[in-house]
């Protein structure tokens, strides 16, 4: 993967990258605007994504550190949505020479309520000894009828 190494800013030497999870290759078309202004709507298309983040090709220019939202859609022709609404943060861009601009969005981890965990009661602990106690099976033959058996001769 590409992103998974970088050279440091002297480029004298590479280093291992530190992402939080992988990068999955997509080539999902999507709708991106700024939070503030819905009404702005440009089209772009995301090419990788992860559970933290993805990275959006686009001709429009998103400031870096601006709030967006993001609208991933179904078809080329933008019309059928394909998710919910996710929401993020331009945090770098890269400008081709083409004249695109691909813009890394950090989404945007909803907070989940903490729930009140019930304390764990131990169930009280019984000896070895006590489960087998009383427990064990014997088996007895008896024949119906029969006067002449072998306990009652001695």
């Amino acid at each position: 993967m590409p992103d998974e190494m970088f050279f440091s800013r002297d480029m004298r030497s590479l280093r291992r990258g530190r992402r939080r999870s992988r990068r999955n290759e997509s080539f999902r078309p999507c709708h991106v605007w700024p939070a503030d202004d819905p009404d702005r709507r440009a089209e772009g298309i995301v090419l990788d994504m992860s559970p933290h983040g993805m990275r959006i090709r686009m001709i429009e220019a998103m400031p870096e550190g601006s709030s967006v939202r993001v609208q991933l859609m179904r078809d080329e022709s933008f019309q059928d949505p394909l998710a919910q609404i996710l929401e993020g943060v331009v945090v770098r861009d890269v400008v081709h020479e083409s004249g695109f601009i691909d813009h890394g969005v950090a989404l945007a981890q909803p907070d989940l309520p903490r729930q009140n965990a019930k304390p764990l009661r131990a169930a009280p602990r019984r000896s070895p000894h006590a489960a087998n106690s009383g427990g064990r099976m014997h088996t007895i033959d008896i024949t119906l009828g029969d006067r002449n058996d072998r306990r009652t001769r001695r």
